[in-house]
């Protein structure tokens, strides 16, 4: 149920995610691309800072893309049933997409085991990995406990990833192993070079006492240079396979795209390599292998799931998030970033508040934790990346003189873009624009590709389920959800028990939606648009069920039309997961949802510290309930928690205030976020209620009325 000229609520997604990686425009762009649309795949290609081109302008555009779309179905389900034997490995790794067991978390993929060293050749590699390794090989698992090779005294991680054939049927293991599994092998060497060299920076500083600046002694910046001549080496690995790769798939713009991403990749390496003896590299750079690393991990994921690349005869396929990016040091030190949650639970300062506000970022520590605490995929992969991105930046939210500088220059720069946007960019530019959140470059990089990247393949919003679950209405009347895109969460509720009906103008079964490409929905989603949305009401008027709007895009009339639909056929209850006054709806649909209807639950999202999103509950207001009718409010202020916000905070936008009294108060808690959102805390002090560059007025045209 969207409108045609639908437009997702991620600015990062659309001019940060291409940008970072040298790929262009965000992922709309490169899932047209790959749909045959060449308008696309010039943005695809584009520099940074390239304006995002829509892909539907006119009704013969709109004719071009339903052709393209509809030849390029035709060949995404001949690819993805190459063979009945094929098909069923996909099916079961699309249903195991869901799965946060232990079994599938914590433990590495069957067919993967660590080998030699990541140095090879260097006087202290190791020639192949020797003990336990993996979670699975013992009953007794203890996350803080770090599984070492009896060879070499090092954890998994510092191991090449090699490919275990014990695990495949004996006979069909040469046939087994496919270009895609070796290149995403040395894939994974790439990030594992980058994050131990930056572990080595970390642990110089903090022996010799040093700042962020300063990456330590000679004898680790000679350390460092190796991992980056071993990280180059894997590169080359990826690069030699990458043409058979790229030529055995059948959409052209796929091969475009993921050639790029491997080049990206390739750029980043060498930046790192280039540094000279004597000359340490710099934080940003290695940080950026690591982005590098990610997109092309993701779009190989994309691509697997698709079908576009086929799983082996053992069943052996490309990891889930879940498993790649949780489980025990198969990327990352999964233990530091444990630790570093820890140890940010313990701290003492900004008032004893820090417990309670880690607990909007994450919900809990990763690997520390069942499945029944986390719920879902989202949940999971944004407490790792909260854990992650500890361990990354956290020597950012110390007294650094160097990172408040880069902060106070984000800050400066972003308002005077803003200022100049103002009279010169077109109303979409600006839009973004005034919702940006200012940071350093790298930050507002990985802070998008943790998200966005994610995102795609799943859900935009990042909520419990039992908020849901818990109102009546949800719970025994059902859900008509609009814009559902993959159904992941129509799925997450069905399987709660709540009846879900999701529906979605662009199926991504059926056709290639804008914001998910051709990513496997989770459940079956409808093909459908208002019309269908006003037939689906009439005909379940007597139930009555609740209307989800989750994310709906901004710079469309799309959660407008839907809600005017939903009151003209008499519905009573709205679920609406989003930001108001920011990067989801529009100024009309809010003014509709206050005028008709009353707030009766609110709850924030896991924030990613560049949203604003919440789960809200309305009651349509009636002769009876009219009276009681008091929570009209659609930003309260965080601070006093009952008065409309007049201002949002740019650096951390879930904060609002109604007035600088509260905003004075609140600064105990404002600085827990700041820790969180990796930001010193002298830049959120020296931030003033009066500054616009550090306050965005939430009545401003600006972020008002753009529709």
């Amino acid at each position: 149920y969207q409108s045609d000229d639908r437009s997702k609520g991620s600015k990062g997604l659309d001019k940060s995610i291409g940008n970072m990686a040298d790929g262009g425009g965000g992922w709309d762009d490169l899932f047209a691309m790959a749909a045959g649309d060449e308008r696309a795949a010039v943005s695809a290609t584009a520099v940074a800072g390239t304006k995002r081109q829509h892909l539907v302008t006119s009704d013969t555009k709109k004719k071009a893309k339903k052709k393209k779309n509809k030849k390029d179905r035709h060949q995404r389900l001949n690819r993805n049933q190459p063979d009945d034997a094929n098909n069923a490995h996909l099916e079961r790794m699309l249903k195991s997409r869901m799965d946060i067991s232990s079994e599938a978390t914590r433990h590495w993929p069957a067919w993967v085991r660590p080998g030699g060293s990541l140095l090879v050749g260097a006087s202290s590699s190791c020639p192949g990995y020797a003990g336990s390794y993996d979670a699975s090989d013992d009953g007794n698992y203890d996350p803080r406990k770090k599984r070492m090779c009896s060879s070499c005294g090092e954890c998994p991680l510092h191991h090449e990833l090699v490919v275990d054939t014990s695990s495949m049927p004996t006979g069909a293991r040469d046939t087994c192993v496919y270009d895609h599994l070796i290149v995403f092998l040395s894939n994974r060497n790439v990030r594992a070079c980058a994050s131990i060299a930056l572990a080595e920076q970390r642990k110089a500083r903090r022996r010799e006492g040093k700042t962020e600046g300063d990456t330590g002694d000679a004898n680790t910046n000679a350390l460092v240079r190796a991992y980056a001549k071993a990280a180059l080496q894997h590169v080359k690995e990826i690069t030699s396979k990458i043409y058979s790769l790229t030529s055995g798939l059948s959409s052209g713009g796929e091969a475009s795209i993921l050639g790029e991403k491997c080049s990206a990749l390739h750029r980043a390496v060498k930046a790192w390599r280039s540094f000279r003896d004597g000359v340490p590299a710099d934080f940003d750079t290695i940080v950026r292998v690591i982005i590098a690393s990610d997109v092309f991990y993701y779009r190989l994921y994309y691509l697997q799931l698709t079908g576009a690349l086929p799983i082996s005869a053992s069943g052996a396929h490309i990891p889930h998030p879940t498993t790649y990016l949780v489980a025990d040091r198969l990327c990352w030190d999964t233990v530091g970033g444990a630790r570093c949650v820890r140890k940010l639970l313990k701290r003492g300062d900004c008032g004893g508040r820090i417990p309670e506000i880690v607990q909007k970022y994450s919900m809990t520590t990763p690997s520390e934790s069942s499945s029944a605490e986390l719920e879902h995929p989202l949940i999971v992969l944004k407490s790792n990346t909260f854990a992650q991105t500890l361990l990354l930046f956290g020597d950012w939210t110390k007294d650094v003189q160097t990172k408040k500088e880069e902060f106070a220059k984000a800050v400066k720069s972003a308002a005077r873009n803003l200022l100049l946007q103002s009279s010169t960019s077109s109303s979409e530019d600006l839009f973004y624009s005034a919702h940006e959140c200012p940071a350093p470059q790298v930050l507002v990089e990985w802070r998008n590709v943790s998200r966005d990247l994610i995102c795609n393949l799943y859900a935009y919003a990042t909520l419990s389920v039992d908020h849901l679950k818990s109102h009546p209405v949800c719970a025994s009347a059902g859900i008509l959800e609009v814009g559902a895109g993959t159904g992941y969460y129509a799925y997450l509720l069905q399987m709660a028990g709540i009846d879900v009906m999701p529906s979605d103008i662009a199926n991504t079964d059926a056709s290639m939606n804008e914001y998910h490409g051709s990513t496997p929905s989770f459940t079956r989603v409808e093909m459908g648009d208002i019309v269908k949305l006003k037939s689906d009401l009439r005909q379940f008027r007597k139930k009555s069920p609740a209307l989800l709007l989750c994310y709906p895009p901004p710079l469309s009339t799309m959660a407008h039309d839907a809600l005017k639909v939903f009151i003209e056929t008499g519905g009573n209850t709205v679920v609406h997961c989003g930001e108001f006054r920011g990067l989801t709806g529009s100024s009309a649909f809010e003014r509709l949802l206050l005028d008709r209807f009353r707030c009766v639950s609110r709850k924030p999202c896991l924030s990613w510290s560049t949203d604003a999103s919440s789960l809200t509950v309305w009651e349509a207001v009636t002769t009876n309930n009219a009276s009681t009718a008091t929570d009209q409010t659609l930003i309260p202020c965080s601070n006093c928690k009952s008065k409309p916000s007049t201002k949002r905070f740019r650096l951390i936008r879930s904060l609002a205030y109604c007035s600088e009294e509260c905003y004075k108060e609140h600064k105990s808690e404002r600085s827990a976020h700041a820790l969180c959102s990796m930001i010193p805390n002298d830049i959120v002090e020296r931030a003033s209620f009066n500054d616009e560059a550090y306050m965005m007025a939430l009545t401003s045209r600006s972020t008002r009325s753009m529709i």
